[in-house]
């Protein structure tokens, strides 16, 4: 088994590596070619994990919680998702955002970047570890693919250079004909402690409370909780739930004729 230095830098050809796949231009609506990369990463802390695609189905089955919360939270994750819809976020985007900040959705994170899949696959490292490696043409054949880079007011995204993919009936990448058929390459590894040190998550990639952590907040407490028929004392475990996953943040807003909205060129 390999190290962790050495599993990264396995893969560093593959990171820089391109592809181009089918685009529109936003203005012109024409058909165009865009320069993609050609590989997405995924790290995970344990290679005795299955790659569950949908953090929503792992909460949902999570014990640590009462069921009558997991339900309650759920419910308040599919409402702030339709007041991002309602906002002008596309479904697969507004999916992605929550799950990029925390919440339970039915999407899976990946990354462009060997070097944050290392990290992911060092946060709560229990070893040996995987980064496991897809050609982005075979996840497009099967799977839906979004570039959550492009959400220009999500800055941790931006930094953790971060896609999500979907797959609306096959909960496992690592399951029967899905695995065949994107035939991922998976590299395990075991960590030593500076390689854990040198790896591990960090404030310049995944950065405190950000605008868009404090948006969302922001969003359930004014408009998604107060909705919801809830006692006291499950409207507080909600709300602290909601600020354990999406910390609070100063939101910077700007005045328009019908009062104020977030200044987005801030976040």
């Amino acid at each position: 088994m390999v190290s962790l230095t050495q599993a990264v830098e396995s893969l560093r050809t593959l990171e820089a590596e391109t592809t181009l796949i089918p685009g529109i231009d936003p203005e012109t609506g024409a058909s165009l070619q865009v320069e993609a990369p050609a590989y997405l990463f995924r790290g995970e802390a344990d290679i005795r994990w299955e790659t569950t695609a949908s953090s929503m189905r792992r909460f949902v089955d999570d014990e640590s919680f009462s069921s009558s919360t997991r339900e309650m939270f759920v419910s308040a994750t599919k409402a702030l998702d339709r007041v991002l819809q309602t906002r002008g976020l596309h479904p697969m985007y507004s999916a992605a955002l929550l799950q990029h900040y925390g919440l339970p959705t039915d999407v899976l994170d990946l990354t462009s970047s060997v070097s944050t899949a290392a990290s992911f696959a060092t946060y709560k490292y229990v070893g040996p570890g995987r980064i496991m490696c897809f050609s982005l043409d075979s996840l497009r054949s099967e799977l839906i693919v979004i570039d959550l880079r492009r959400l220009s007011f999500a800055r941790r995204p931006r930094l953790q250079q971060a896609y999500v993919i979907f797959h609306k009936s096959e909960p496992n990448l690592k399951a029967g004909k899905l695995v065949e058929k994107l035939q991922p390459r998976m590299i395990s590894f075991e960590a030593t402690r500076a390689e854990l040190k040198a790896f591990d998550r960090n404030d310049e990639l995944w950065g405190l409370p950000d605008p868009t952590s404090g948006l969302l907040n922001m969003i359930a407490r004014d408009e998604v909780i107060p909705n919801m028929d809830l006692s006291e004392e499950m409207r507080s475990q909600v709300c602290a739930m909601i600020d354990a996953r999406v910390p609070w943040s100063p939101v910077p807003m700007r005045p328009v004729d019908n009062g104020f909205e977030p200044a987005w060129d801030q976040f």
